[in-house]
């Protein structure tokens, strides 16, 4: 996943879901510790541009794959770009902070969103 300067926080979110459908990020303008969530009252604008949220950052690319853990997802967008994110899982109609299970891999995440939603469409 690239990000650049001239990019906005929905550009960021949007690349990350289309390779995770059963996922989403959520940018916040502070930082959380491992395993713990975000306030709801922190959350980042979606049109907010990259260079406005964080003007230091230095334009890169993060190779995610689905055999990533979510806190090591976390902290690399953290340590490597400066920007505060938030893995969420799709659970029927709602989205939950997958704080108390960062340590599982995207492919876990997505599969158990997956196996939510067969269940509450059955």
């Amino acid at each position: 996943m690239k990000i650049t300067l001239d990019m906005k926080v929905r550009d960021i979110k949007n690349d990350f879901s289309a390779k995770f459908p059963m996922l989403k990020i959520e940018f916040y303008a502070k930082k959380h510790g491992h395993f713990k969530g975000s306030k709801d009252k922190e959350i980042i604008d979606d049109s907010m541009l990259i260079k406005k949220l964080n003007p230091k950052i230095i334009p890169g690319v993060i190779n995610i794959n689905d055999q990533m853990i979510v806190d090591q997802f976390e902290t690399i967008m953290e340590e490597k770009f400066g920007l505060h994110v938030q893995v969420f899982r799709k659970s029927g109609e709602q989205w939950l902070q997958t704080s108390i299970t960062d340590n599982w891999t995207l492919k876990k995440q997505e599969e158990k969103a997956e196996e939510t939603d067969f269940f509450m469409r059955s």
